[in-house]
């Protein structure tokens, strides 16, 4: 039950991140390049009613896939082996990806609400040992079709050649020195006058703590 449920909200997802990158390009399935592109779009809020169309499914299947999700494995089978392939062969960590690349700890807080979403799944990841690697390990997918296209088209997935052409791990990208987000988000609620904008921004520092701490304490079998 919970695997469905999740393949349903990360098909979703998968479909509306490529309808709307290949109604931008006119090109039809848009590469990873044009997909990339449009998620740059979408992120820079240049366009705010791209921006809020895809932050809304966005933020509605990374609630979804957390609720099917438990937050501790309380026994063992409470998720599906089929889980893992799931968040890999879809979009979502490809557009995580990008979400956690935003450098300024003030773009975490505007949309700190799928920022947190995003936190609490690597925390919930992290946490497992058969799944932990989608946090730690660089992502070695070259071009992945979406579980649309896999499930109903027999689409194919590419995989990286090498190590050097592979993507940073989320782990890394969450805890870069170069922008040290906990730090940064510290420093941020001290200028903060709004008590709704320091909760939230604390709210995202505990998380990256949080996943600070799993990682040193290791996942649960």
């Amino acid at each position: 039950m919970r695997a469905v449920a999740i393949f349903e909200a990360l098909n979703d997802l998968d479909k509306a991140y490529t309808t709307e990158a290949a109604a931008l390009f006119d090109s039809s399935p848009p590469s990873r390049a044009e997909r990339e592109e449009y998620l740059e779009l979408a992120i820079s809020r240049a366009d705010l009613v791209v921006s809020t169309a895809f932050d809304r499914v966005l933020l509605h299947t990374l609630s979804e896939v957390n609720r099917w999700m438990p937050q501790k494995p309380y026994r063992a089978g409470d998720v599906h082996p089929s889980v893992g392939l799931l968040l890999s062969t879809s979009y979502i960590l490809e557009i995580v990806h990008h979400y956690l690349s935003q450098p300024k700890a003030g773009d975490w807080v505007i949309r700190a609400d799928i920022q947190l979403q995003i936190l609490i799944l690597m925390n919930t990841l992290a946490s497992r040992a058969g799944l932990v690697h989608l946090v730690m390990q660089p992502r070695s997918i070259k071009q992945a079709c979406g579980l649309h296209n896999i499930i109903w088209s027999k689409g194919k997935i590419l995989w990286e050649d090498g190590p050097d052409s592979m993507s940073p791990s989320l782990y890394n990208i969450i805890m870069s020195p170069a922008n040290d987000r906990p730090q940064a988000l510290l420093k941020l609620q001290e200028s903060m006058r709004s008590s709704r904008l320091k909760e939230k921004a604390w709210s995202l520092q505990k998380q990256i703590q949080y996943l600070q701490l799993l990682m040193v304490s290791g996942p649960d079998y």
